[in-house]
């Protein structure tokens, strides 16, 4: 979850911080009070989960722009036909 971590304690900030914000934990790890943004997870590999404070569905947008991209901290190649389909399932528990 280092990409969107990273997002959070950019100075100057982001222009999707607002978005970012609704993040559970956001508040908290951007003004640098804990190591960690409390509501990302990786739950594997190639699946992540993150918790908003709030319904908030501009966080979709948010998400689908390319600083938001979902990247290991170090450095990686990556072909992009490897990657994993991305797929929404609205019925899941917590979404």
């Amino acid at each position: 979850m280092f990409s969107i971590s990273r997002l959070l304690q950019l100075d100057p900030p982001p222009d999707i911080l607002p978005h970012l914000m609704k993040i559970t934990g956001a508040e908290a790890f951007r003004n640098r009070d804990v190591d960690r943004v409390q509501g990302l997870r990786a739950l594997d590999p190639y699946t992540v989960e993150i918790r908003l404070t709030e319904p908030h569905m501009p966080f979709l947008t948010a998400l689908g722009m390319y600083q938001t991209s979902i990247l290991p901290q170090k450095p990686c190649r990556i072909h992009p036909l490897d990657l994993p389909d991305i797929r929404w399932e609205p019925g899941r528990s917590g979404l």
